[in-house]
């Protein structure tokens, strides 16, 4: 899968600013030529390619991130291990895993295209990639067989472990993994498999965020040299001496192909097969009513790994009974849509039902599993928590992530989140109401209640309002509201309301005011050569993306990540300057200071100036309001229109007081305000609002963002300055962060 990666100081004024200019001002200068969008199905445009879709997962579970690609794969499952980038995003993805489709590489796409005809399509589907969407979907049940191979580089000639301890953890071991799949489907897994001698790789261990496909495939070559037969086994597994990848192990989802960063363990092999056969991860949901905790709200973030009852979360534990189903394990379950009184039989044991369904909004369902201790993997005392009540979990289309409920939110931990016996959950959302009337070694009972109609007391679970933290200047340390990394749940019924804003430091450390909340950021993830350089929120505000100067692109809260600057598009010294989402949030445009544009998921490249010599850097984008276009700014006021973004005027050409630091379209869309570094302002068919322009400044304004009626400028030392009639909600000028800001972006109802 080589084709697939995971993961300004202001210049001296010379003449008087020019704050203010109308929009008869300063002639077209630096107007590029608008190119039509090529539109998603224009098929006949671009070559064709056939393959299936895959989703590459690295998990990162000592920083508790995860990151996702998609892709197009070509060959066998089992054999091939390189895939080429698809501009799809993951969610689009699940429900297409293992389909076979045709894509199209067009013209100026930095990834393939999928039309979304090519997702309605029946379309046949590989063995190991069924339609997930299917609930008779049976990734690994049966006789499976599972090739490791152990391999290290030509600069790493290392051999941590012997063969006969990787056969150990994968297969002999009463802990192994094939143990541990025997007992999680009651007998209906059973794993064999063979594990390599040491291989030696031509390769080195440089860049493995991009090369693990390449090293897979060399792998592979040697390993069929040596006399392996690579088509006879069902999933191959890679294992290589421990390296700094950003993750500990990665697996495409619904197919053949797991990656170990360093020491085989039952959790990281059993985990990257978990993904191969087709689940995600297991997580965790903390939510927020009034400040308070609570079990479930319309304001919740969530942890990547938390759920410490399942394999696919923070431990060795069982997959839970709602993954067991993916995984097509006997597991009978009950749909419940009317009220009543019902029993929820062991997930360990024969009886029926095993998992109880209940729809819980839009696309979304919450599942009630009820456990009971086992020999070695669910070894509970008799008193834990898991085993004494009911674990309720949400989660979306068939092969989700599960969240996990915190029935005790009083605690800060979840190993006591199931409802207990005597116990009620109540949804303010939706009105539903569940009981433990009462927990045996035979059952749970439980009582369901449905309400007529959401309660109206939705209102109470609203974020605290923007006054609340107005008080004084958030600290760098005071905008972890979340434990990090954390994301925000991206039910459809979310919707962020309030006002704030968030600044983002160079480091990659994100500040959040108001009633804007801190997802998680960069800071400490950065390579020595990179610097954080945007951020951008999604259209809901529950969430944003950062990206850095290399062009990775990290994805917090409901943002979801369709991919990084693919590797060698920048040249030289190149950097990507912003991120711009489109306005569905299913996509987003990478620009870079040489007049770059990336487009990533359901973004199109509507042209770009990286082939012109510029007269200053491209330092900011703007999507147009139609999403059909976007506009460059350069640092010596230069703007450049493309697609249906309209030009009405720029200061290309021009001598400055100060170089150009972002462009800000106005409300109507129909004009817009150029900021300078010395918070001059230059408005085209858009109301003056004000400048700094004729105040000393303690730094310089790196960056503007439309705010209600105006715009609010934000200086390196996190100075705010507003021209709005939006609220302040705070700033770090009198505390400036060790690092200087390098964004600003803006929450509005």
């Amino acid at each position: 899968m080589g084709g697939l990666v995971l993961s300004c100081v202001a210049a001296a004024a010379i003449v008087p600013s020019a704050d203010g200019a109308s929009a008869s001002g300063p002639p077209p200068v630096a107007s590029a030529v608008p190119r039509d969008a090529v539109p998603r199905d224009a098929v006949p445009a671009g070559t064709a390619v056939d393959g299936t879709l895959v989703i590459a997962h690295g998990d990162d579970f000592v920083a508790g991130f995860a990151d996702e690609e998609v892709g197009l794969v070509s060959g066998a499952a089992a054999v091939d291990p390189t895939a080429t980038p698809v501009a799809l995003s993951t969610e689009d993805a699940l429900a297409h895993v293992g389909t076979d489709v045709t894509a199209y590489q067009m013209p100026g796409q930095a990834q393939l295209v999928v039309p979304p005809s090519e997702l309605t399509h029946d379309h046949s589907t590989h063995e190991h990639g069924p339609e997930v969407a299917a609930d008779t979907a049976a990734m690994a049940t049966g006789a499976q067989s599972v090739l490791m191979i152990m391999f290290n580089f030509a600069n790493d000639r290392r051999t941590p472990w012997t063969r006969a301890a990787a056969e150990q953890v994968l297969l002999t071991d009463p802990t192994s993994v094939a143990a541990y799949y025997s007992d999680v489907s009651n007998g209906e897994l059973t794993i064999t498999g063979t594990v390599t001698d040491w291989i030696e790789l031509d390769a080195t261990n440089a860049s493995c965020g991009s090369n693990y496909g390449t090293w897979a495939s060399e792998a592979n070559a040697k390993a069929t040299a040596n006399g392996h037969t690579l088509g006879a086994y069902d999933w191959i597994v890679y294992n290589f001496p421990s390296l700094s990848c950003g993750w500990s192990g990665l697996a495409y989802l619904g197919w053949s192909g797991a990656w170990i960063n360093g020491s085989p363990t039952l959790r990281t092999i059993a985990h990257e097969l978990g993904h191969n056969f087709n689940v995600h991860h297991a997580s965790t949901l903390s939510c927020t009513s009034a400040s308070v905790r609570v079990t479930y709200s319309t304001s919740c973030t969530s942890s990547e790994y938390g759920d410490p009852a399942s394999v696919m979360g923070s431990s060795t534990r069982m997959h839970h009974a709602r993954h067991q189903a993916v995984l097509g394990y006997t597991m009978p379950t009950q749909q419940v849509s009317t009220s009543g009184t019902y029993t929820i039989a062991p997930m360990e044991g024969t009886g029926s039902p095993r998992l109880l369904k209940i729809a819980f909004g839009t696309n979304v369902d919450l599942w009630l599993e009820y456990r009971q201790p086992t020999a070695t993997f669910d070894n509970w005392t008799s008193t834990n928590a898991f085993v004494m009540g009911v674990g309720m979990r949400t989660s979306g289309s068939y092969s989700s992530q599960s969240y996990l409920l915190d029935a005790t939110p009083a605690t800060s931990t979840y190993n006591d989140a199931p409802l207990a016996a005597g116990q009620t959950f109540l949804d303010a959302v939706t009105g539903l109401r569940i009981t433990v009337l009462s927990v045996t070694g035979a059952g749970a009972t439980v009582e369901i209640e449905f309400a007529g109609a959401p309660s109206t007391t939705t209102t109470t679970t609203a974020p605290p309002s923007a006054t609340t933290t107005t008080t004084a200047p958030p600290s760098a340390t005071t905008t972890t509201t979340a434990p990090s990394p954390t994301t925000t749940t991206s039910s459809p019924r979310h919707v962020r309301r309030g006002r704030g804003y968030w600044m983002l430091e160079r480091s990659g450390r994100a500040h959040a005011f108001g009633s804007a909340l801190h997802y998680g950021d960069i800071a400490g993830t950065l390579s020595s050569s990179a610097t954080a350089t945007d951020l951008e929120t999604t259209p809901t505000g529950l969430g944003y993306w950062i990206v850095d100067s290399a062009g990775r692109v990290k994805a917090f809260g409901d943002a979801r990540r369709f991919g990084d600057a693919p590797a060698g598009t920048l040249t030289g010294s190149e950097q990507v300057t912003s991120l711009a989402s489109t306005r569905s949030g299913a996509g987003y445009w990478l620009f870079t200071d040489r007049g770059r544009a990336l487009a990533f998921g359901d973004a199109m490249h509507h042209g770009d100036v990286s082939t012109l010599v510029l007269n200053g850097p491209v330092i900011g984008s703007i999507p147009t309001p139609t999403g059909g276009g976007y506009f460059m700014v350069a640092s010596d006021g230069g703007i450049f229109a493309f697609g249906d973004a309209q030009f009405v005027g720029s200061m290309g050409g021009f001598r400055l007081n100060a170089p150009v630091m972002g462009l800000v379209p106005d409300a109507d869309g129909r004009g817009y305000w150029l900021v300078g570094s010395d918070g001059g302002i230059f408005a085209f068919d858009a109301a003056f609002r004000g400048s700094m322009g004729t105040v000393s400044l303690n730094r310089p304004v790196v960056g503007m963002v439309r705010f209600g009626d105006g715009y609010l400028m934000v200086g390196s030392d996190g100075g705010i300055f507003n021209f709005s009639d939006q609220g302040f909600f705070g700033s770090l000028g009198a505390t400036p962060p060790a690092n200087p800001i390098v964004a600003v972006a803006v929450l509005e109802e």
